[in-house]
């Protein structure tokens, strides 16, 4: 009984922190690049040499669909950013604050938007942590 009990508690704290949502780091290079069947353009850079910015707007292609545009409140894009197959994680600075953006891949709409925050972000299996806060995500892969 005990043994069972313990089983089940494993079990649903597995799927209280959400499933492996395979977010995998990007390297935007000069800001046109692919991931999977997505190629993103994220604008114009900051320096042609060795970009650390750009300033979109973010134009997505797919094989077989049109072209999208995300919203362009998701700028100016910084490192990191991150994909699991259909969403992107998008780090954007103004000033000294940042937000990352959830965005679909399929369709640009904005998913999701943090709070602003000062600092870096990193991501760990289900946790981001922006500057000094932690935020979890879900089953669905966001917060």
């Amino acid at each position: 009984m005990i043994l069972r009990l313990g089983v089940l508690v494993l079990a649903l704290s597995t799927v209280a922190a959400g499933p492996n949502c395979a977010w995998r780091p990007l390297d935007p290079g000069s800001g046109q690049f692919k991931v999977g069947a997505m190629s993103l353009d994220l604008g114009e850079s900051d320096h042609p040499e060795a970009p650390r910015a750009w300033l979109g707007p973010i134009t997505i292609a797919r094989p077989n669909a049109a072209a999208c545009t995300v919203d362009p409140v998701v700028g100016i894009v910084e490192r990191p950013i991150f994909a699991n197959g259909t969403t992107l994680l998008i780090a954007t600075y103004s000033g000294s604050t940042s937000i990352v953006f959830g965005v679909d891949g399929r369709d640009c709409r904005v998913l999701w938007r943090s709070k602003p925050y000062v600092g870096h972000a990193t991501l760990d299996g289900n946790r981001l942590t922006l500057g000094k806060t932690v935020v979890t995500l879900g089953p669905s892969c966001l917060p």
